[in-house]
């Protein structure tokens, strides 16, 4: 970031919030970092690459986008001399304090189409404000920007066996929502400079624009870790957090109450007590039948699809953990798959899941959604095993049912009925021993381990922690429900 200059990236951190806007060029050392946040950059950068062949050849500065004046000189040279396609072109306002990198230029008579190229499989508002900036940018430096687009991936795409770039992608005018905003850019432009040319920090509230920032932990430091923003919808938060003065659950007034079962979070917060629902425990109980079948997936979701017949962003199943109890009195037992080829694996890990499940007994699982639209995709590809696959579905059991009911709740909970949230809560058991801690590092690790992107001395260590983060699901399963069984 150039001192005092704003970035279309720093543009859109500052609508959201002008304390991690300065925060970001006055206190970087408290930023923390995000590993999905830099995964989302690669995948970014990837669409990026491969939405040029949607267009052609066309030019491209030589001086990275950092070396801001350079790669402004070489764009508007280009420009001048006649070209008409550009990529990552870089307009710069130096009068003005503006900059901004636009992925795709194109030349049509005397005007100029400004896309964006975005990874997502629509348009999202903060396109809008991201290309209205960049237009702002261009348009400054004299450019007749006429149209303005979102290129992004078309969810209904269904891949063959080569990549399509013309159905893959999707282009989406959003010219008349950039020009909708009118002068007011420029207002917000002009607001954002000003904030970052102080010298103390701004004061800025909490709110639910804290969700995603880089510098909650620093803004939040000190303040209750369950609180109004566990209870209440975001905006509904903020309302009764102007309303009390405090997102402290102790001084919340009684009218601000919540209804259902969030009301039984805030009293068995505020009482320290467990709330259980005995017959409803015993209800759900009453539905398993033997032999029990603890059941978890993990999954990745490429955002340019890698499998013949598979869309952006669907999740393909590469591991699952299953802990198997026969009946009352038996020990459990596991079997675990993982897949270790770099090609389409997808038909073994129904088969070796039909052959892991007998046809009787009940199929458990911590939030069904997942797991069955995991099944249903597998049958749709695989119509020979389909009917035994969706027998699956069938017998299948959400054990996070009670808990997110409140059939049973702790305070320790802090409002969430997570299985890490619960595990720790109720057993001697947690997550905090593993190497990895959740599904979307490993999501992110297998897809790197699959395109060949990881170091090769990782992937054992990677396996192996893999392994054992999917087997705690199912073995967290396992005794949950002998928790449970303990109350009725």
């Amino acid at each position: 970031m150039m001192k005092n200059s704003l970035s279309k990236s720093n543009y859109l951190d500052g609508l959201n919030c002008k304390k991690s806007l300065w925060l970001s060029l006055h206190k970087t050392e408290l930023c923390k970092g995000d590993d999905f946040k830099d995964y989302r950059f690669e995948i970014g950068n990837k669409v990026g690459l491969l939405a040029r062949e949607y267009f052609g050849k066309g030019f491209q500065p030589k001086s990275p986008y950092y070396e801001v004046e350079n790669a402004f000189k070489e764009t508007f040279e280009y420009i001048n001399d006649g070209g008409k396609l550009i990529y990552e072109g870089v307009g710069f306002n130096k009068a003005e304090g503006i900059f901004a990198l636009a992925d795709i230029l194109i030349k049509d008579n005397d005007s100029w189409e400004l896309i964006e190229v975005k990874s997502s499989t629509g348009v999202k508002d903060y396109h809008v404000e991201d290309l209205s900036f960049q237009n702002h940018v261009f348009k400054s430096l004299g450019l007749n920007v006429t149209k303005l687009s979102v290129l992004h991936l078309n969810k209904n795409y269904q891949r063959g066996d080569q990549i399509d770039v013309n159905k893959l992608f999707l282009k989406s005018d959003v010219t008349k929502k950039v020009l909708h905003k009118g002068n007011i850019i420029s207002l917000q432009i002009s607001e954002l400079i000003e904030s970052l040319s102080v010298k103390n920090e701004p004061i800025v509230d909490i709110g639910s624009h804290c969700k995603e920032c880089q510098f909650k932990e620093y803004c939040w430091k000190g303040l209750p870790k369950y609180n109004i923003f566990n209870v209440f919808s975001a905006k509904k938060a903020e309302e009764v957090h102007r309303n009390n003065n405090s997102i402290d659950i102790k001084e919340l007034d009684i009218k601000d109450y919540p209804k259902g079962n969030k009301l039984v979070d805030v009293n068995s917060y505020l009482s320290g007590d467990i709330f259980v629902n005995k017959r409803e425990i015993k209800k759900f109980l009453d539905t398993l039948i033997f032999p029990y079948y603890f059941l978890d997936f993990e999954t990745f979701g490429p955002a340019i699809p890698i499998f013949k017949n598979s869309k952006p962003y669907e999740n393909i199943p590469f591991q699952f953990s299953l802990h198997i109890q026969e009946n009352e009195n038996s020990e459990i037992k596991h079997v675990e798959y993982i897949s270790k080829d770099k090609k389409d694996f997808r038909l073994e890990f129904a088969e070796t899941l039909l052959k892991s499940i007998k046809k009787t007994g009940s199929v458990i699982v911590y939030n069904q959604s997942f797991e069955k639209n995991v099944i249903s995709s597998l049958s749709d590809i695989f119509p020979a095993i389909k009917h035994d696959l969706l027998k699956i579905n069938e017998r299948m059991i959400d054990l996070l049912r009670p808990f997110r009911s409140r059939h049973l709740y702790s305070p320790k909970q802090n409002g969430s009925a997570s299985i890490k949230a619960v595990l720790p809560t109720f057993t001697n058991e947690s997550y905090d021993d593993l190497e990895i801690q959740g599904g979307m590092e490993v999501s992110i690790n297998f897809e790197k381990y699959f395109l060949g992107e990881l170091k090769k001395e990782n992937e054992t260590i990677f396996f192996n922690n893999a392994l054992k983060y999917c087997e705690l699901d199912t073995l967290a399963m396992y005794k949950l429900l002998k928790v449970l069984q303990t109350y009725v």
